[in-house]
């Protein structure tokens, strides 16, 4: 989190936008814009976010950003923290402190193609027409950020309290596939064993059940977006109350297909899984019963079992 926040402000200097964060916040507090309409991708790692977040992130006025780290670390436990309390924090400081992250990332978004090479697909910009660092409120006006940072389950309180308009989504996915995913091929800078990535499922999921019981979230299964993913875009679109263009939305699903990305050999997040069931070659026996026993009200609720 320290070498995200350190990296943007870097850029934000060398962009000479420093004082702008500074008026956006200032302006946010005055006169916050409470129609904007953020889209939060929530749900633990290897669900499908990323995938989702770049279907989602096509939708008129949105782009899309992987992953903002910046509540992540020692700060995102400290809003997870504050989150019970949401009531208490003046809503305006609230949504000008959010604002600015936000758009901290939008105007730096041209400066990431570098430092993602080769990851360039992680990023949406084109949405955002052409940088203007002489007006760049100009620039970012009109465009909500798609975010796929799924800790932002622990803090949809804040995030509603910012944004009233906001739009989540819990990503859900087979608990066996995406345990046997992280503790087989991602680490993330962990060291943890598939018992520990099952804890951390639940987590995620403890979080979500307490969240639906205060807030209005659209679940979406892995598995259904796998098996029709414009019925499953076209349900959320509907949902949420969001414009959409049908010929625009089967064209970003067939570019965003598992199977296509796949077979460009540009495989996103974890596409290159692309499908549902995997856990039956990956786990053994006696995982597969504790997963089963440590996540069953999640398999009986949605009928994994």
């Amino acid at each position: 989190m320290r070498r995200t926040t350190t990296r943007l402000a870097r850029r934000l200097r060398r962009k000479h936008l420093v004082g702008a964060i500074v008026k956006e916040g200032g302006a946010r507090l005055v006169s916050p814009d409470w129609e904007r309409r953020p889209i939060f991708i929530l749900g633990p790692p290897s669900s499908g976010s990323t995938w989702l977040g770049a279907i989602v992130a096509h939708l008129p006025d949105h782009v899309f950003y992987h992953e903002n780290k910046l509540t992540d670390g020692r700060s995102g436990r400290a809003l997870a923290a504050s989150d019970r309390f949401a009531r208490l924090v003046p809503r305006r400081l609230l949504h000008a402190g959010f604002e600015m992250i936000l758009r901290a990332h939008l105007w730096t978004l041209d400066l990431h193609s570098a430092d993602l090479a080769g990851r360039g697909e992680l990023l949406e910009p084109e949405n955002l027409g052409r940088f203007d660092p002489a007006d760049p409120v100009r620039t970012s006006r009109g465009i909500d950020i798609v975010d796929t940072a799924g800790g932002h389950v622990f803090i949809t309180r804040l995030l509603r309290r910012a944004y009233p308009n906001a739009v989540f989504l819990y990503l859900m996915r087979d608990p066996r596939d995406v345990i046997a995913s992280l503790t087989l091929r991602k680490k993330f800078g962990h060291r943890r064993d598939w018992i520990g990535w099952t804890k951390g499922y639940m987590d995620f999921y403890a979080a979500f059940e307490q969240a639906e019981t205060f807030d209005d979230i659209l679940v979406v299964k892995y598995e259904d977006l796998l098996e029709d993913a414009v019925c499953e875009v076209t349900r959320i679109v509907d949902w949420a109350g969001l414009p959409s263009e049908l010929g625009r939305l089967n064209a970003t699903v067939e570019r965003n297909d598992a199977a296509n990305v796949r077979a460009a050999g540009a495989a996103r997040g974890n596409l290159d899984a692309g499908r549902s069931g995997g856990w039956r070659d990956e786990l053994t026996e006696e995982q597969i019963i504790q997963i089963d026993q440590m996540c069953g009200r999640l398999l009986d609720r949605w009928g994994y079992r």
